[in-house]
């Protein structure tokens, strides 16, 4: 059988995201039958190098196995692909491990300023990655720790690592049939809930994530976890929205952090109760006042997260940011034109002077933009800020440009918005699956699952899940083939529970 920790996170539909790490740009490489790739032979697990103080399983079980590179097919311990992609880049380690894994480079012994990040992806569905370091020693994250990889044989025949693949097929294909691998199907979605604080007199916001999980059209799992997980292709990571009291400021703070490690050390303030009157920071580096300024998340992804800052202190002035969450900590956002390239800069300008007449004190920013949910599709939208009166006001403008694969992984309707809201009552938003198994339908109050049947949805619904009031998806995560049962034990891991549903 396969081992679901080996493989815990090769997460599906994930695309590599460009942020302000100093990489260069990737690009896949399909190997054509002339052109080496750019790992290949027999490869060896030589030792641990780091790994996370909350490992549970023992890590030396791994040492001594090999790992089969081919420019047809791969074999890592006990999975496999027969239709391998390769994607490349140049990073400098220490912004790689600080910003993807809160580490050094030092906590592994490295030595290396640079090396090459080699991503794999099967049939378009993230599959393994690799820190090449040198030409004979890889570095791979497994298990919440990383080994290091040493080459034994620099060449390997297709044909013997199909032998492998043979026998792994031969012990699975009883435990799961390919028919049913392809109609496997399940959905994350991130849901934010407003309220109010009647205490401090301001706006708040929980967080909670809901889990579908579709085998040959039978609901398999309905679970919830009460905060924000997304998966990215290191695994999965959770949204934290901290709210800090400090020097008379009320403001957010948005942690994103992997769930395989301990929470960063470098956190240095605490939150308490909105009731306690000693709320304050826990390090004199806070000392500085900073602005009141909420923070509202509209969108999650894999990469990036979009914001909508509320400045209480101007008369509640709200501007849009978008950030990669690689670099969230750094609190710097990004430009339209850094996501979508120099045509950017002229469709926000061309947005922001349609939306408002010009002959005002407007704001325009580039940096102000974000995505939101319209008919059924994540849509990029822009803002721009202006005074009347020396009242705040903003007005928004559609941009006229699809969000970029880098953002939004999967964004596609089996049966078209128009045809759902006649067909069915109370209809405010919907997610379909990438196999057309079943589409979710957002109501004003529920989340209703039903059976794709053709061009049309079941009569009957599969489930209907009650939303609390004031409830918002902000976030719609994908997983097929063999990733929706991964997804669900890493779930359940993390405390998601069973909903009761109603049919």
């Amino acid at each position: 059988m396969k081992k679901i920790a080996i493989i815990i996170f090769a997460l599906s539909f994930i695309v590599s995201g460009c942020s302000t790490i100093d990489m260069e740009n990737s690009e896949f490489i399909i190997a054509p039958q002339n052109q080496k790739p750019p790992i290949s032979g027999r490869w060896i697990i030589s030792e641990v190098l780091y790994k996370y103080e909350n490992t549970i399983e023992s890590n030396d079980e791994y040492i001594g196995k090999e790992l089969f590179f081919n420019k047809d097919a791969i074999l890592i311990n006990d999975d496999y692909t027969t239709n391998p992609k390769f994607a490349i880049k140049n990073v400098d380690l220490q912004e790689y491990f600080f910003y993807r894994y809160k580490l050094s480079s030092e906590n592994l012994g490295l030595t290396n300023q640079e090396a090459k990040i080699i991503t794999i992806r099967s049939d378009e569905n993230y599959f393994a990655e690799f820190i090449k370091l040198d030409d004979e020693n890889m570095i791979y994250y497994l298990d919440n720790a990383f080994y290091k990889l040493t080459l034994v044989d620099k060449d390997i025949k297709l044909e013997e690592i199909e032998r492998y693949i043979e026998i792994e097929r031969a012990i699975n294909m009883p435990l799961q049939s390919m028919k049913s691998e392809e109609l496997s199907s399940g959905v994350l979605l991130g849901i934010k809930i407003q309220k109010f604080d009647e205490d401090k007199k301001i706006i708040d916001w929980d967080y909670e994530t809901i889990w579908i999980n579709m085998q040959n059209k039978e609901l398999e799992g309905l679970f919830k976890v009460d905060k924000l997980l997304v998966p990215r292709k290191n695994g999965f990571w959770e949204i934290e929205q901290n709210r800090v009291y400090a020097n008379d400021s009320i403001y957010d703070k948005i942690i994103a952090k992997p769930i395989s490690t301990n929470e960063s050390s470098n956190i240095l303030y605490t939150t308490k109760s909105l009731n306690d009157e000693e709320m304050h920071v826990a390090s004199s580096n806070f000392q500085k006042r900073k602005p009141s300024i909420l923070k509202n998340i509209l969108f999650v992804g894999n990469d990036y997260i979009s914001i909508e800052n509320i400045d209480i202190e101007r008369d509640d002035r709200k501007t849009l940011q978008v950030y990669a969450i690689d670099n969230l900590e750094d609190e710097k956002p990004i430009r339209l034109s850094d996501l979508i390239g120099e045509n950017g800069t002229n469709l926000f300008n061309e947005g922001a002077r349609n939306s408002v007449n010009f002959e005002k004190a407007i704001t325009v920013n580039e940096e102000n933009f974000g995505l939101v949910r319209r008919n059924g599709y994540w849509t990029l939208k822009g803002r721009v800020n202006f005074k009347e009166k020396e009242i705040e006001y903003f007005s928004d403008f559609s941009i006229k440009a699809l969000p970029p694969k880098e953002m939004v992984s999967y964004d596609e309707l089996a049966i078209p918005f128009e045809v759902l809201k006649l067909n069915l009552p109370n209809v405010v938003d919907a997610f379909s699956s990438p196999n057309k198994d079943f589409i979710v339908v957002n109501t004003s109050n529920n989340l209703v699952i039903y059976l794709i049947e053709g061009d049309d949805v079941s009569k009957i619904p599969v489930a209907s899940i009650p939303l609390p009031e004031g409830s918002t998806i902000i976030m719609s995560e994908w997983a097929t083939g063999r990733y929706p049962n991964i997804w669900q034990k890493i779930l359940t891991e993390q405390g998601a529970y069973e909903l009761e549903f109603e049919k």
